[in-house]
């Protein structure tokens, strides 16, 4: 048994040796990562003396690697690295409370020779929001419990040169709205240290919003009945474009406020597609979904059947035939009282 383990760790710590030499000869890691922090706003304050971290990340954790301050001119540098091919490495400058992160690598792979991070100065006026596109997605019906799926992907755009901080009230926060009674709601976003609290009809992101394109995507649960759904919330920031999307096969959609669907051929699936441009900021979305998955009544009966607790079966069934030899008896008696 110890020689079979022995042979087993010989052979994967060969597998990975093979796997990563051609790794590490195509490319020699540094021993030191550089760096240049550059303030990219008008009328741009000094980053000297900002704090820039050296992050490593691999299969089973985060860690930090070392930590220092930014000099006058804006240059960084880590030295006496020790650079792994299985590790993932990560610098993150601090600038007016704000952190912007960027991974040591280059887009063919490789490591870069010098680092360029942009920071920027801050702002708490909401009007630098707006939304390039809103896309919503609404897929896998689940007819036994008339639920539906509902994805939808913001492209938000940070139109200024400045780096966008929520104030100190509620509503300065980064909000989207929700139709009614929402179930499992989860957010995703590239925003870096992004969090979201549920708040009353919507959702607010809790996150700093540095110039340029930023993608919010988020899914939830609704319920439908009589095979209907009406579908309304807010859009706060506005679309530039908006897009609904339903697979033929799972119902219609239709709007009085936008053109009427199209049906689209995406990915060899057929959807119907309603479209519609410059949505103003705070317009509400507004759409009915019908035709919606149902189970018949024999589905239906199945579906709670299946839901039945078994440890009462024996006793249903006893009751059953007791019912049918009472109702059984009933009919004979009332044929012997007419043949009498």
């Amino acid at each position: 048994m110890i020689l079979l383990l022995r042979l087993l760790i010989l052979f994967v710590s060969a597998s990975l040796f093979v796997f990563f030499l051609p790794i590490t000869e195509a490319q020699s890691f540094p021993d030191k990562i550089t760096g240049q922090v550059i303030n990219r706003s008008e009328n741009a304050s000094s980053v000297e003396g900002s704090k820039v971290f050296l992050y490593g990340k691999d299969l089973e954790e985060e860690f930090l690697i070392q930590e220092q301050l930014v000099a006058r001119d804006g240059s960084f540098q880590f030295n006496d690295l020790h650079i792994s091919p299985l590790t993932r490495y990560f610098v993150s400058v601090e600038f007016l409370g704000v952190f912007y992160v960027e991974e040591v690598v280059n887009s063919d792979g490789s490591f870069p020779k010098e680092m360029l991070i942009n920071v920027y100065e801050t702002t708490s006026n909401e009007d630098v929001i707006d939304a390039l596109s809103v896309s919503i997605l609404f897929s896998d019906v689940i007819k036994d419990s008339n639920q539906i799926s509902v994805m939808e992907i913001v492209l938000l755009n940070n139109t200024s040169k400045q780096t966008y901080i929520p104030g100190d009230r509620p509503m300065d926060l980064i909000r989207f709205g929700l139709p009614g009674d929402v179930v499992n709601l989860d957010v995703d976003s590239n925003i870096v240290g992004y969090d979201f609290i549920q708040v009353d009809k919507g959702f607010a992101l809790v996150a700093n919003i540095p110039p340029g394109i930023h993608e919010v995507a988020y899914t939830y649960f609704l319920n439908y009945e009589d095979a209907e759904l009406s579908f309304a919330h807010s859009l706060r920031y506005g679309a530039g474009i908006l897009r609904v999307l339903i697979n033929e096969s799972d119902g219609k959609i239709i709007s009085e406020k936008y053109n009427k669907p199209q049906l689209t051929d995406i990915g060899g699936q057929s959807y119907l597609v309603i479209e519609s441009k410059e949505i103003v900021k705070g317009e509400d979305v507004s759409l009915r979904l019908y035709n919606l998955p149902q189970n018949s009544y024999l589905e239906e009966f199945f579906s709670k059947f299946q839901g039945f607790r078994y440890e009462f079966f024996p006793v249903s069934i006893l009751l059953l035939l007791l019912l049918g030899f009472l109702a059984i008896g009933s009919f004979n008696s009332g044929r012997r009282k007419i043949n009498d």
